[in-house]
């Protein structure tokens, strides 16, 4: 008999899955995820690990919207991708510890001072 299995975080609202790459016997999924409520804001990254992709541990947020000084959004981030750099050719990874690249878009928000409503490629 076969079985599905869908992730669903704890808590909030979870959107675009945005990358599932495997690393020394870890899976790492990352998803648009809403850390302020069960709707659509305050988008950031998600991040659970799974061994064996059933069970499911969720991680510290991969990657946060820019707030301002008093914490509203200026910048979020939308849909991507993630891969691990094998070659180490960005930089920051040594070979027991290869790092894993997002590419995404962002989005300035209207409260974003020097260029509002401008979505752009970007990278981490």
């Amino acid at each position: 008999m076969a079985s599905e299995v869908h992730y669903t975080p704890e808590n909030n609202w979870i959107n675009d899955p945005n990358g599932l790459v495997y690393v020394d016997g870890t899976w790492h999924m990352y998803d648009q995820y809403s850390p302020s409520g069960p709707v659509w804001s305050s988008i950031s990254w998600g991040h659970a690990t799974r061994t064996e992709l059933v069970n499911r541990t969720e991680q510290p947020l991969a990657i946060l919207q820019t707030p301002n000084g008093v914490g509203l959004s200026t910048g979020d981030i939308f849909s991507g991708s993630v891969v691990v750099d094998e070659g180490n050719a960005c930089g920051p990874g040594t070979a027991e510890n290869l790092p894993l690249v997002a590419l995404y878009t962002s989005n300035n928000t209207v409260l974003d001072p020097d260029a509002p409503l401008i979505q752009a490629q970007s990278v981490v």
